[in-house]
């Protein structure tokens, strides 16, 4: 067996057990032992997807491929990291990896803007798919900076945080899922699996966090 389809194969089960283990996540109560024992489940195997889709990508010389694995993790490593700063509004400093993660964010999202418009422009699909992640990856690289600088004003704002960026990575892991079985839906275009996930994906994360912002303030 060699090096590249061992990986593959650590990749596919990772994938396998990141979908099972995000949706448990989102479906059982928050902050319970099953909800955090999935959830931890499925920021580790997104973490070894990460690892592995630089590998191959790099193997396979698919630079797209790359900056998607980034986009990916991205969201995975901000929801994980804010239950470890929940006290930003109360004066607590973000860690040297909180900082790391930042600034790796925005080299990969100016990258993934730059090869977005380039391929664009010669009418390449694949342009217009990294132009739409990177217009949500710099919002989110920006969201963060801004978390960082200037303290969070709502009482609940890391669980809001950690709802919408675990919530972006597990789209990310289906739309990978889906494309890479798009035998299965021949009568959707290429492009279409690419993002008709990350369209209902976004409204039901907005529909979400609207439920719970109302939950607290009704307390509040």
């Amino acid at each position: 067996m060699t090096l590249y389809l061992f990986i593959k194969i650590i990749h596919i089960l990772a994938g396998a057990i990141a979908l099972i283990t995000g949706l448990i996540a989102m479906l059982t109560i928050k902050g319970g032992k099953a909800h955090r024992f999935n959830g931890k489940l499925y920021f580790w195997s997104m973490a070894v997807i990460f690892v592995s889709s630089i590998y191959m990508s790099f193997y396979k010389e698919m630079i797209f491929f790359v900056l998607i694995a980034f986009f990916s993790f991205q969201g995975a490593f901000n929801g994980y990291r804010i239950l470890y700063l929940k006290k930003l509004n109360q004066g607590q400093n973000p860690e040297v990896l909180d900082y790391i993660g930042l600034v790796v964010g925005a080299l990969a999202t100016v990258f993934m803007l730059y090869l977005g418009i380039t391929n664009a422009i010669r009418n390449n699909d694949a342009g217009y798919v990294l132009l739409i992640f990177g217009v949500f990856y710099a919002l989110g690289v920006w969201q963060e900076y801004r978390k960082f600088k200037k303290a969070p004003t709502e009482k609940m704002f890391w669980m809001y945080k950690h709802i919408g960026q675990m919530g972006g990575a597990y789209i990310a892991t289906m739309t990978a899922f889906l494309v890479n079985n798009y035998r299965f839906f021949p009568f959707l275009p290429p492009i279409a699996l690419w993002l008709l996930p990350t369209l209902f994906g976004t409204v039901l994360i907005t529909i979400v966090l609207k439920k719970y912002k109302k939950l607290h303030s009704d307390k509040a």
